[in-house]
């Protein structure tokens, strides 16, 4: 009895991350929609089938950027930040999926949700600076 070798099936690598292919109509719909001033997850739900994240992803590949929904009660802040900081936060935000001023936003509206970590964090930084 003679014994062969099986043939076996290569590993196919693994993906990073689910790349969702975009009809043309939908990217229409999508860059319509960021220009109204939707969110991502707006946009997601409208298309169907996907995520915030990947409709994020889709719309800065195309060079489309959402914009924010006028609102009467908001405010501009500007701060400027050591390059250090800069290139920190970056990594971050690109890590996340953020544009840099999303990430930014998000941090505020987390702390100013939640005072005591806010205080906390604080604390924190005044212990480490010293």
């Amino acid at each position: 009895m003679a014994l062969t070798p099986t043939k076996t099936k290569a590993a196919k690598p693994k993906a990073t991350r689910s790349e969702r292919k975009y009809t043309i109509p939908e990217r229409m719909r999508a860059a319509y929609m960021a220009g109204e001033g939707k969110s991502s997850r707006q946009i997601s739900d409208a298309i169907g089938d996907t995520t915030k994240s990947n409709v994020r992803r889709m719309l800065r590949y195309f060079d489309i950027h959402l914009k924010r929904a006028p609102n009467v009660h908001q405010e501009t802040i500007s701060f400027t930040i050591s390059a250090h900081e800069f290139r920190a936060m970056r990594a971050v935000a690109d890590e996340c999926d953020f544009e840099l001023g999303e990430l930014a936003l998000e941090l505020l509206r987390i702390l100013t949700k939640e005072p005591v970590l806010l205080a906390n964090l604080l604390d924190d930084g005044e212990e480490n600076a010293e």
